[in-house]
């Protein structure tokens, strides 16, 4: 790639990260913290905590270190939206 791009986000420096343009699969996918899923979805850090204990899967590195990776927020937040969550 020419542009540069943060390897975490996969987004250029200085951009928000989204949930809709990345198309990355697999080990390298993108990863977002709890606080940039929640600024993403525009919901609390309360309500990102509730929908772990929903099922929302998650990977956590400590107890204050927990990332998320973008396809499986986009489908489990779909999935929710349709009743059809775990």
């Amino acid at each position: 790639m020419s542009d540069s791009v943060s390897i975490r986000h996969g987004v250029k420096p200085g951009s928000s990260p989204s949930l809709h343009p990345v198309a990355c699969a697999g080990p390298t996918e993108d990863l977002l913290y709890a606080s940039e899923v929640c600024r993403v979805l525009r919901i609390s850090i309360r309500t990102l905590h509730r929908w772990k204990r929903l099922g929302l899967p998650h990977y956590a590195i400590s107890r204050k270190v927990v990332y998320f990776r973008v396809s499986e927020v986009r489908a489990w937040v779909e999935s929710y939206r349709t009743g059809e969550a775990a």
